[in-house]
């Protein structure tokens, strides 16, 4: 029981929580988004590392400068303050287009309060250049930082726009995939009074599982993606209705005066601390191994994750066959 349990989790893990994030990107029909994100990606990364480098030049006039700390947090709040209302004001004109009337009102109020905060921007200006005038090269470190900030600042808002759409495709396939997990258990309530060999019972469920697997996370996904929405139903279909199957019948298995302890072990060490580390092997072992260097690994993890679901119901199926017979009655 502990390695069916180790099994099921691995399927879980290794393959079905990697669709949303790690799979779906990988979609053909994300692919024009990939493309638009991966530039300003990489502009982000230039950007951060820029960043750093300003930081630890400003941090060094910091520490020759007692008076430029307090006055640098000034300029901090004020900044945030400004991207606040900015946020703000831009998801209210979104709203506006959209013709949602009712919120001129509060687009209005935050203009004026956006106008306020930038009048506070010049006395700190004059603040920084007097601040400035034993060492000149102060101001230009500190405004170029905060350019820096602000071009990081609209990196991410764009960076955003295509992220969202990627995230909005992934949460389509894990409500699938969680619809299919409920159909399962439903399933398993309904078997379990016509079929009474459990382990034929266990079966109706890995032997759909050993063929879909492969065929969802290599071919479909890949060859059929329109196709790949049902094979993620099922598959969370077959992997759900073992779960539900283990929490009824697994402590069975174990004599009385050991169900308890039987039915954790195989949870906690097969499924939680062997199980789990399907996630591992997936991204870290045969994802690194097979994918090309500074190439997006999603196609590669979802290899990976076929490789993981044929492989764990293939051991299920054999550790089922040598599954110990229920007690009578049970």
């Amino acid at each position: 029981m502990t390695g069916l349990s180790a099994c099921a989790y691995a399927a879980a893990f290794g393959a079905l929580q990697m669709i949303p994030t790690r799979v779906v990107p990988g979609l053909e029909s994300l692919k024009p988004v990939q493309k638009e994100l991966a530039p300003l990606r990489k502009a982000g990364e230039v950007l951060d590392n820029q960043l750093s480098e300003e930081r630890k030049t400003v941090e060094k006039f910091v520490a020759s400068n007692p008076d430029l700390k307090a006055h640098l947090d000034q300029r901090s709040v004020v900044r945030r303050e400004l991207r606040t209302i900015n946020l703000a004001i831009s998801g209210l004109k979104t709203k506006l287009e959209a013709g949602d009337n009712t919120v001129q009102e509060k687009l209005n109020e935050n203009q004026t309060k956006l106008k306020e905060v930038q009048a506070k921007m010049p006395a700190l200006n004059e603040q920084l250049t007097n601040l400035s005038v034993k060492q000149p090269e102060i101001k230009g470190a500190v405004l170029a930082y905060e350019k820096t900030l602000a071009e990081i600042g609209k990196n991410r808002a764009a960076r955003k726009v295509h992220e969202d759409k990627i995230k909005t495709e992934g949460n389509y396939y894990q409500f699938w995939q969680e619809m299919g997990g409920l159909t399962g258990r439903i399933m398993l309530a309904i078997l379990i009074v016509f079929v009474l060999h459990k382990k034929v019972l266990l079966w109706i469920f890995q032997v759909p599982g050993l063929i879909l697997f492969p065929l969802t996370f290599y071919f479909f996904f890949k060859e059929k993606p329109d196709f790949f929405v049902y094979g993620v139903f099922i598959c969370g279909l077959v992997t759900v209705a073992q779960f539900s199957f283990f929490g009824e019948h697994m402590p069975k298995i174990f004599p009385m005066h050991l169900r308890g302890t039987g039915g954790s072990f195989a949870t906690n060490v097969g499924g939680r601390m062997i199980g789990t580390s399907a996630a591992f092997v997936n991204t870290e072992l045969i994802t690194k191994s097979i994918a090309p260097a500074n190439t997006p690994p999603f196609a590669y993890i979802a290899i990976s994750a076929a490789i993981i679901g044929g492989t764990v119901f293939l051991v299920g199926m054999i550790l089922t066959a040598i599954l110990p017979k229920l007690p009578e009655g049970e």
